[in-house]
């Protein structure tokens, strides 16, 4: 199998000694990013599904806690409907929607928007996130004073 080359271009302040290299070339095989391409698994799904809080569904109307209520044929089903998204890279239309609501603020007609988007949209986002995470942390490359998205 050979896998693609991922360039990462790190462009560091210069009064920073410890972060003198400016640009690094990765190999996926010698950083060990297979797994990066493999199918979803249910422990990665079931994972996702139990940790979501119980936030607003998406213009499709399905919750998390509708998901959690499915069958464990239905799980599966799901699960298989991931894994073809992924392994044709081809995302449904209904996914890519987003609903802005606005959610009213402390002060009188003063609001901030947000944007629901579809669960199972964030199920699929959140193991490829996590996914990413751990191979980034494994192969050392995100910098140990960078805190924010750490899983």
């Amino acid at each position: 199998m050979n896998l693609p080359t991922v360039m990462l271009d790190l462009t560091f302040p210069k009064n920073r000694k410890s972060y003198s290299q400016t640009s690094q070339t990765i190999t996926s095989q010698q950083h060990n990013a297979e797994f990066l391409l493999l199918p979803f698994t249910f422990l990665e799904y079931n994972e996702v599904i139990h940790n979501k809080k119980n936030t607003a569904p998406g213009p499709d109307h399905i919750s998390y806690h509708l998901l959690r209520q499915l069958f464990s044929s239905s799980h599966a089903i799901l699960q298989n409907i991931l894994n073809r998204v992924r392994l044709h890279s081809v995302v449904p239309p209904e996914w890519l929607h987003v609903q802005i609501a606005p959610i009213p603020m402390k002060e009188p007609n003063s609001f901030r928007p947000i944007a629901l988007t579809s669960c199972i949209r964030k199920i699929i986002e959140s193991i490829i996130g996590s996914r990413i995470s751990y191979w980034l942390e494994q192969n050392s490359l995100i910098l140990p004073n960078i805190f924010g998205f750490r899983h």
